[in-house]
């Protein structure tokens, strides 16, 4: 089934969260007519700065986030980067292993941002150390609902087509209610 993914962030958000019924920064659309209209309402709000990220066809509905760990001289540093939804993980383990997130001057923003806000802005280089890297992906079923932290395996692409075609049989709520009791 072909589905319409949009991805809107920005200055504009505040904004349209407070003066839309729009709450969600990612969104999943039957149809482009139905993506059209929101992002029209979003446009009315693009002078405090608007960006947009539309994706169509087989939706994965996964939330993709890195699980870090960098070392600087003998301290560690652990944290998670979330990427959002429909975000390869290949891409992700490109940032981080061979591209701008390989660099000292941006490892070090990011152990200031999520770890220690005292840490020294480096410059360019690589006395950083990559120690721990693990892409994961928090799967979404219909309405947004969170279901369960999960590995990329073949178990959880045959779970997620499962649950999709379940709930295409007898709908959303029906599947919610079966879940809510199964675990």
């Amino acid at each position: 089934m072909i589905e319409y993914f949009l991805h809107w962030w920005g200055g504009c958000e505040p904004y349209v969260k407070k003066n839309t019924n729009i709450k969600e920064n990612y969104l999943y659309f039957s149809s482009e007519h139905e993506r059209k209209e929101v992002i029209n309402l979003l446009l009315k709000y693009n002078k405090y700065g608007l960006a947009l990220d539309k994706k169509n066809g087989d939706m994965a509905h996964k939330k993709t986030i890195a699980e870090i760990g960098l070392k600087y001289k003998d301290k560690e540093y652990f944290y998670e980067d979330d990427f959002g939804y429909e975000y390869p993980s290949e891409s992700v383990e490109f940032q981080y292993k061979e591209n701008n997130y390989s660099c000292d001057c941006n490892r070090s923003l990011f152990i200031q941002r999520y770890c220690d806000e005292n840490f020294p802005e480096l410059n360019c280089g690589d006395k950083i150390k990559l120690i721990h890297f693990k892409v994961k992906t928090i799967l979404w079923y219909n309405l947004y609902l969170e279901l369960i932290l999960l590995e990329e395996t073949e178990l959880q692409k045959a779970w997620r087509e499962f649950v999709y075609t379940f709930s295409e049989a007898i709908g959303v709520i029906k599947v919610l209610d079966w879940l809510a009791n199964k675990f």
